[in-house]
């Protein structure tokens, strides 16, 4: 590595570091998954985005009001550069694209966004 991108580097995390107000880390958070069709194969992606001062890791259980249990991440990515924690859960499956669509409408209304 030469001097040039270990500078990089440094600007990098000294720009992460920066993020610190009162003595905690404020990221944002994007979680994401996919609602299929059984019956069709494909439905559309969903995806909430929020500013957290939790740092996401491995096995932890995540709530949301738009689901009856707590889900645990099949993926936690961070990215330092672009300051975010990528959560991906596992898909939602169900029957048919009646079932898929009021499933889109009811996580619009807990401020998820439908991506297609």
């Amino acid at each position: 590595m030469n001097l040039l991108h270990r500078f990089r580097d440094l600007k990098r995390i000294t720009n992460f570091l920066g993020r610190f107000t009162d003595s905690q880390l404020r990221m944002i958070i994007i979680m994401d998954f996919d609602i299929v069709s059984t019956e069709s194969g494909g439905y559309a992606s969903v995806r909430k985005e929020l500013d957290s001062g939790i740092i996401p890791v491995p096995g932890m259980y995540v709530e949301d009001t738009a689901w009856k249990e707590p889900r645990k991440p099949t993926m936690i990515t961070c990215s330092f550069e672009n300051e975010y924690y990528h959560l991906r859960f596992q898909s939602d499956e169900l029957k048919n694209d009646g079932d898929c669509k009021r499933a889109c409408e009811m996580y619009k209304l807990h401020g998820w966004q439908v991506l297609g």
